[in-house]
C-alpha cells in the first residue's frame, strides 16, 4: 500500500483465518515502512530524520538518500541511530533578526567532510530568499540576510536550510524575525519592548523601529493621552474601579505617580496596569454630585482627559421591586426600578436580603437579581450596595413566603418518549415564576457491567413545557428520557424557582415505562370499507388512556373507540382524506398514512385504502344525482299525461259535437219524410 503523506510507514491489519476464512483466529497491525519517506519527516534534517527513526534505515552521504540498512555498510554511510554523525549546521547568532535590516548571522558546522570545498547556500522557503555562505574559520560560517519583512505578526520563526550542490545538508539553524513597529504604536510601548530587540522610538519617523534604522531616537516619551474611561459614573461613596485607556501611559507601573477623577483622588492598582494603554484605580468618596475630568501623572508629565471624556459622581436610588414576594427556597428573579441604577458597572453592584446575596443578572436602568434561599419568612428590606457602600432604599421590601406544596399528581407514569400531560395539584404555585419537570437518571451498576455499546452515563433531563392554571394547578408535559428505563434509577421532581419537590405521593412515585410497539400493516396498506381501523401492538395502555391517544388518517383525525393492552380501534373519516405527506410521481403512495400518536411520539403503521366502489362518491353527491333525475322524470311523465288528457278531452268534445249534428240532421230528415208520407 501507499505510504500516507507526512509518514514513513503504513499500518496494515493482517488477519489469520481458518477453513477458507470461515473461522477467525487472530489479527495484528503490521507496519510497512519506506526509508525514502523517512528523510522528509523533519524539516531541513534529511540525514538526522533518516538515521534517528525507529526503522533500520541508514543515510548514504554520497548519493544523499535514505535506504534500508545493509549488514556490512560501506564508507560514507551514517548507520541507523547514529544521527550525531550526520553533517550538520547549528548554533546561529544572533537568534533574533530585525525586519527591513541586513544582518550578519554566524553559525557552526560539524561532520562536514563530504561538503568540504563545495559552495554552500542558506535560505528560507517561506520568505523566498537564498544567500551564499562564507567561511570565517574552520567550522564557523556566516551570511548576510537581505531586508526581510513580514507584516502579519510581531515575530516569525524561520527554519533556514543549507544546500550543497542543490541538496539539503542538515540544518538546525532557526532564528526569529521580529518587527519593532508591530503592536507598538506609541513611545511607551516601544520602550517597553524586549531589550534583545533593540527597539527605539524614532522622533523623525514617529514610530518604533530597530535602532539601526533611526538616527534620531529618544528615551523620553510625550505626555500621556487619555482617550476613554469606563465606567463614566460612580456613587458618592466611591469604592468602584475606573479603567483609564489611552497611550503613553508609562513603560512600567512605577511610572504612574498619581490619578485624580472629577477632582477626587483615585487609588492606583498596579496589578491591573497594562503598559502604556491602561491604568486602573479605585475612586474615593465625593461630598456631593459632581462631574469632572481625569488627570494622570506619568513620570512627572500630566495627561488630561478631553472634554467629552468626563466622570460623574451621582447617587443611585432604588424605588420599587417586582415581584413583591416569592418562595423561601429562593430562585425568584427580582426587577428593581429607580433612578441612576446604572451607576458604575455590573461588578460594582451587590444586592442582599437579610445578608443573603441576590445574584445580579442584569445591570442597567433597571437591575435584575435572583434571590437566594432565606432562613426566615416574612418581609425583608432590599439592600443595594454600590462599590461597597449601601444606598438608601427604605421603602423597597420583599416578602418570603412558605415554599409551594405538591399534594397530588396524575397520571402516575409516562412512556420514555415523553409528551404526556401530568396534572400537578398543590398550593402556592402563584409564587413561582418558572416551573420545570426534571428527571434525574442514574445508571444501575448491574447495567453498567452488562452493556456492550458503552457505559451508561448519568443524565439530567429538564422539561420546560407546562401550562399554569392557578395557585393550585399546573400541567406539565413529561420530558423524554433515555431508552431502557429499567437500566436507570429515575427520579422525577418539579422545579419551582429555587424549590424542588419530588414527584411522589402516598399513591406512589412517578415512573417511566418503555414505549409501546406497533405492528405495521400487512403489505403496508390497510383496506377497509367504512369500518373501524384496527392496529395491533404491545403495552399500548401501560401509560396511555383512550382519551389521550390520538390517531390520524392522512391529515384528518381518526376517532378513538377502543384502547387495550394489545389493540387499538378508531373510526376513520367517511371520505378518504389526502395523504399528510404527498409523494410526487408516485401514485401508490398517494394513499393517506395511518399515524398513531402517543404523547410526543408518532408511529406510521402504513397506509389506508378506501373501497372506491362504495366510498368514492360521498352521500352528499349521491342524493342530488339520484333524486333530482327521478323528480324530473316524474314531472315529465305527469306533464305528458296531462297533455294527453287535454288532447283526448278535445277529441271527445269534437266527436260529441259531430254526433249531435248528425242526430239533428237525421231528426230533420225523418220529419220531412214523415210529412211527405202524410
Amino acid at each position: 500500500p501507499d505510504t500516507p503523506p507526512g509518514h514513513d510507514h503504513v499500518a496494515v491489519n493482517i488477519e489469520l483465518l481458518f477453513r477458507r476464512g470461515s473461522v477467525f483466529l487472530t489479527s495484528h497491525l503490521y507496519p510497512f515502512y519506506d526509508c525514502r519517506e523517512a528523510m522528509s519527516l523533519a524539516e531541513n534534517l534529511p540525514c538526522i530524520s533518516c538515521a534517528s527513526n525507529r526503522w533500520t534505515c541508514q543515510w548514504d552521504l554520497r548519493y544523499h538518500e535514505c535506504r534500508e540498512a545493509s549488514p556490512n555498510p560501506e564508507e560514507g554511510i551514517v548507520r541507523a541511530h547514529m544521527e550525531d554523525n550526520c553533517p550538520q549546521f547549528l548554533n546561529p547568532s544572533p537568534l533574533v533578526i530585525p525586519m527591513n535590516h541586513e544582518t550578519d548571522v554566524t553559525f557552526q558546522g560539524k561532520n562536514l567532510d563530504t561538503v568540504k570545498g563545495s559552495s554552500l547556500y542558506v535560505g528560507s522557503d517561506l520568505l523566498k530568499f537564498e544567500e551564499p555562505v562564507s567561511t570565517q574559520e574552520p567550522g564557523t560560517f556566516f551570511f548576510r540576510t537581505p531586508k526581510l519583512s513580514h507584516d502579519a505578526n510581531e515575530t516569525l520563526p524561520l527554519h533556514l536550510y543549507v544546500k550543497s550542490y542543490g541538496k539539503n545538508v542538515d540544518s538546525k539553524l532557526q532564528v526569529t524575525l521580529y518587527s519593532c513597529s508591530f503592536g507598538r504604536s506609541d513611545c511607551s510601548l516601544c520602550l517597553a519592548a524586549d531589550p534583545a530587540y533593540k527597539c527605539v522610538w524614532c522622533v523623525g519617523q514617529g514610530r518604533c523601529v530597530y535602532e539601526g534604522l533611526c538616527s534620531n531616537s529618544t528615551s523620553e516619551c510625550p505626555p500621556p493621552v487619555i482617550t476613554r474611561i469606563h465606567p463614566e459614573t460612580g456613587p458618592l461613596g466611591g469604592g468602584i474601579r475606573v479603567t483609564i485607556l489611552g497611550s503613553n501611559l508609562g513603560v512600567r507601573a512605577e511610572d504612574v505617580k498619581r490619578v485624580s477623577v472629577a477632582g477626587q483622588n483615585c487609588v492606583f492598582e498596579p496589578e491591573r496596569y497594562s503598559v502604556s494603554t491602561r491604568i486602573v484605580c479605585a475612586v474615593e468618596a465625593a461630598p456631593e454630585p459632581i462631574t469632572g475630568g481625569v488627570v494622570v501623572n506619568v513620570s512627572g508629565k500630566l495627561g488630561h482627559s478631553p472634554a467629552h471624556v468626563q466622570f460623574t459622581y451621582q447617587q443611585p436610588q432604588p424605588l420599587r421591586v417586582e415581584p413583591k414576594q416569592g418562595p423561601q427556597a429562593g430562585g425568584t428573579t427580582l426587577t428593581i426600578s429607580g433612578t441612576h441604577l446604572d451607576t458604575g458597572s455590573a461588578e460594582d453592584v451587590r444586592v442582599t436580603l437579610n445578608d443573603v446575596p441576590c445574584k445580579v443578572t442584569q445591570f442597567g436602568a433597571q437591575l435584575q437579581c435572583v434571590t437566594g434561599p432565606q432562613p426566615v419568612l416574612g418581609e425583608l428590606p432590599l439592600e443595594v450596595y454600590y462599590g461597597g457602600s449601601r444606598v438608601s432604599s427604605p421603602a423597597v421590601v420583599f416578602t418570603y413566603r412558605e415554599n409551594p406544596v405538591l399534594r397530588a399528581f396524575e397520571p402516575l407514569r409516562s412512556f420514555v418518549s415523553g409528551g404526556r400531560s401530568i396534572n400537578v395539584t398543590g398550593q402556592g404555585f402563584s409564587l413561582v415564576q418558572r416551573f420545570a419537570m426534571v428527571v434525574i437518571a442514574e445508571p444501575l451498576r448491574s447495567w453498567r457491567r452488562r452493556r456492550e455499546a458503552g457505559p451508561l452515563q448519568p443524565v439530567t433531563v429538564v422539561g420546560t413545557e407546562y401550562t399554569f392554571y392557578n395557585d393550585s394547578k399546573v400541567v406539565f408535559s413529561s420530558p423524554a428520557v433515555p431508552e431502557e428505563p429499567e437500566a436507570y434509577n429515575l427520579t422525577a421532581l418539579i422545579q419551582m424557582d429555587g424549590h424542588r419537590a419530588l414527584l411522589r405521593t402516598e399513591a406512589g412515585a412517578f415512573e417511566y415505562v418503555a414505549d409501546p410497539t406497533f405492528e405495521n400493516f400487512t403489505g403496508g396498506v390497510k383496506k377497509q370499507v367504512n369500518k373501524l381501523i384496527h392496529a395491533r401492538g404491545t403495552n399500548l395502555n401501560k401509560a396511555m388512556t383512550l382519551q389521550e391517544a390520538e390517531a390520524f388518517v392522512g391529515a384528518e383525525r381518526c376517532i378513538m373507540k377502543t384502547l387495550t393492552e394489545t389493540d387499538l380501534y378508531c373510526e376513520p373519516p367517511e371520505v378518504q382524506p389526502p395523504p399528510k405527506r404527498r409523494q410526487k410521481r408516485d401514485t401508490t403512495h398517494n394513499l393517506p398514512e395511518f399515524i398513531v400518536k402517543f404523547g410526543s411520539r408518532e408511529w406510521v403503521l402504513g397506509r389506508v385504502e378506501y373501497d372506491t366502489r362504495v366510498s368514492d362518491v360521498p352521500l352528499s353527491l349521491i342524493l342530488p344525482l339520484v333524486i333530482v333525475p327521478m323528480v324530473a322524470v316524474i314531472a315529465v311523465s305527469v306533464y305528458c299525461y296531462w297533455r294527453k288528457s287535454q288532447q283526448a278531452e278535445r277529441e271527445y268534445e269534437k266527436i260529441k259535437s259531430q254526433l249531435e249534428g248528425l242526430e239533428e240532421s237525421v231528426r230533420d230528415r225523418c220529419k220531412k219524410e214523415f210529412t211527405d208520407l202524410m
